[in-house]
């Protein structure tokens, strides 16, 4: 099964470097930064019996428990978390970190799917998703060989990151309600005003199709503007490259051609909500120096620019 690199300390995390911790949950995540899980679960549970519902500290608590090794407790907290806050990313990105750990592969897929529903843009999730997808891809072609070669299987290391920082830009925004207007006839809406148009799956699935194609199409016309385009802004390259450097070499690798031909062939779409999708397809790659024919799996998001691929993987 794959595996998490072991101890928590070896985790990538996004939270900032603490020099003096200045409340109880701060005191808390350095303790958790130094491998003392013991102590910080004290310190976090004296703060919740005061304060039950507070997100971080109930975040930190599960956190406190997956580096004591209680990783069934940890998931459920994790759980009960999702349960609360379902608008919230973090404890979907964490539990799927510990249902890979665990060998749960298309489980923390779900969950990492979940973490993206709940916010799209939240690059961790999308970094976690990516590798998931090679290790999925990766577990399969395993399958494959031990069915050519029983007792000769293996699999490579799958490492997903922890966030341990609730992020506030992912809260919801703190609304503040203005005083009360005095009352006023009713106005009926007028032919001008807009409609809200209720979601259709299979509208959906055309654009996302033609998303799809238009990519495909920029990318045979070696039109790099408009097929780097096509990526959005928190798409993560593959291989841990940058963002200037990915964009670099794929100018450098369509525009060397005489000419390109890419076609999307059995396109397969899901949804998993109005605003994510994932598109599996044949890819058949032809030009004047190589030519392939690769299962392909894009993961787009749609935002302002309509949808967009935030992870590529082949399969």
């Amino acid at each position: 099964m794959p595996k998490l690199h072991h101890g928590l300390a070896a985790l990538a995390f996004l939270l900032p470097a603490l020099a003096l911790a200045s409340s109880p949950l701060d005191e808390a995540q350095r303790l958790i930064e130094i491998g003392r899980y013991t102590a910080a679960s004290g310190v976090i549970e004296r703060h919740l019996a005061g304060h039950p519902d507070d997100y971080r500290g109930q975040l930190l608590q599960a956190l406190a428990l997956a580096g004591n090794g209680q990783t069934g407790e940890a998931m459920n907290r994790y759980r009960q978390l999702i349960d609360r806050h379902p608008e919230r990313p973090e404890a979907y990105n964490n539990l799927a970190v510990l249902q890979a750990a665990a060998g749960q592969l298309e489980a923390a897929r779900e969950s990492l799917l979940g973490a993206l529903n709940s916010h799209p843009a939240y690059a961790q999730a999308h970094a976690n998703l990516n590798r998931l997808f090679a290790a999925l891809a990766s577990e399969a072609y395993a399958q494959v060989l031990e069915e050519r070669n029983p007792g000769n299987r293996s699999r490579p290391a799958l490492e997903l990151a922890l966030i341990k920082q609730a992020d506030t830009a992912s809260a919801p925004p703190i609304i503040v309600a203005a005083p009360a207007p005095l009352p006023a006839a009713p106005v009926p809406p007028t032919p001008s005003e807009p409609v809200e148009t209720p979601f259709d799956p299979s509208v959906a699935r055309a654009e996302v199709a033609t998303a799809v194609q238009a990519w495909a199409t920029a990318w045979s016309r070696q039109q790099v503007d408009a097929y780097l385009a096509r990526y959005a802004a928190a798409f993560i390259p593959p291989d841990g490259a940058s963002r200037r450097d990915w964009e670099a070499l794929r100018r450098l690798r369509i525009e060397a051609p005489a000419f390109i031909e890419v076609i999307p062939e059995g396109l397969e779409i899901e949804l998993f909500s109005p605003t994510l999708a994932r598109a599996d397809f044949l890819q058949r790659y032809r030009s004047n120096t190589f030519s392939s024919n690769e299962r392909k799996s894009l993961l787009l998001t749609r935002g302002d620019a309509g949808w967009q691929i935030v992870v590529e993987q082949i399969r």
